[in-house]
């Protein structure tokens, strides 16, 4: 069964900008002086020691210290506060104010998730899908995914959403991916709106809509997703859901690139966008521990997207660059198959948006 690996950060220790972090309110909201929280801290209270604990990492109101903070994280979490487990744990994961231990943040994100927190729900699954701390187990991962989806947590239902979409501790079900990427992407989740816009390019779990697909890599760009910004620039340049300009693509070509997107990360030839983090987060992820070069964990090629092979049955592939005599149904078709009245060809046909021989060639081909 196919296996990838995830790297998360707890929310409060990394924010990034497409995390949707439910909303909890404390008897102690936070908002407190120093002093007050301090106060309450050292008389034992739980929440207040997990609050002070938050301003020491954050620096707010306070020099920031991770030593401090993980300390404070520490007092309240043993006294069985689920939000500093799992904050206790994101400190043992990281290497944050305590030396990095996977065994130990699992036994704290364990006991934050026994309790129902869904951050805590979520960073567990990631554990067992990477293996770190635990043996590694995409069916407990899947469990806690949705355990934690349930509760509306958005990196949960994407992360839930691409196992379906891969087939990772689950049977590939792209309807299911979809229903999970949707949930997250009204979350303004980046990533989860950008596999919801490929899902609809490419007729995946859902009916193909290209328009719907430009729509929602642009949400994801504007949330900043590098690679939605490179694909809303792709789309721009093609006209693929929207009025062809090259100044919009352009443009959007150089945002992702200021924001370390590499145009040969797109994943064009790849039967499915791996989801890669590097371009957000700058951590390692391998997405392909089986030691596959290709990216192709599926021999049958019959719902591949961005296909370049000649599989014999591409009859629902998209962007293929293949001569497969059956491209009927195909999108953004490269190849000269004789029947490209949906293709968005770039083959001899005459038709628009073409970059061969009518007239519409850079190629130099007289």
């Amino acid at each position: 069964m196919t296996t990838f690996s995830f790297r998360l950060r707890a929310a409060s220790v990394f924010a990034l900008f497409f995390l949707a972090v439910p909303a909890v309110t404390f008897a102690i909201s936070g908002g407190e002086s120093v002093s007050t929280l301090r106060k309450a801290a050292e008389q034992g209270d739980p929440e207040a020691q997990y609050h002070l604990g938050v301003r020491y990492e954050n620096g707010r109101g306070v020099e920031r210290n991770a030593r401090e903070a993980a300390q404070w994280y520490r007092r309240a979490a043993e006294q069985n506060f689920a939000r500093a487990q799992n904050e206790l744990g994101a400190c043992y994961d990281n290497g944050f104010g305590v030396a990095e231990d996977d065994s130990e943040a699992v036994k704290w994100y364990r006991r934050a998730a026994e309790q129902g927190d869904p951050e805590a729900q979520c960073n567990l699954g990631v554990c067992y899908n990477n293996g770190e701390g635990v043996r590694q187990d995409d069916r407990e991962a899947i469990k806690w995914f949705l355990r934690a989806a349930e509760q509306e947590y958005a990196d949960a239902q994407f992360y839930l959403g691409y196992c379906y979409a891969r087939g990772i501790g689950v049977a590939r079900d792209y309807a299911q991916a979809v229903k999970w990427y949707r949930l997250a992407a009204d979350q303004s989740h980046a990533v989860a709106q950008f596999y919801l816009a490929y899902s609809y390019a490419q007729g995946l779990g859902v009916a193909r809509d290209l328009s719907l697909a430009f729509t929602w890599y642009n949400r994801s760009a504007l949330l900043g997703y590098p690679r939605a910004e490179w694909y809303v620039g792709y789309c721009y340049e093609h006209g693929y859901g929207v009025e062809i300009s090259k100044t919009e693509a352009e443009t959007w070509f150089s945002k992702a690139e200021e924001h370390g997107f590499d145009a040969d990360d797109a994943d064009l030839n790849d039967d499915y966008p791996d989801f890669d983090d590097d371009d957000v987060r700058g951590n390692d992820f391998d997405d392909d521990p089986d030691g596959d070069t290709d990216g192709d964990d599926d021999p049958d090629d019959a719902d591949d997207a961005y296909d370049d092979s000649d599989d014999g049955d591409d009859a629902d592939d998209a962007y293929d660059d293949s001569d497969d005599g059956d491209d009927a149904d195909d999108t953004y078709d490269d190849s000269d198959d004789g029947d490209d009245a949906d293709d968005y060809d770039d083959s001899d046909d005459g038709d628009d948006y073409d970059d061969g021989d009518d007239g519409g060639d850079d190629g130099g081909d007289d």
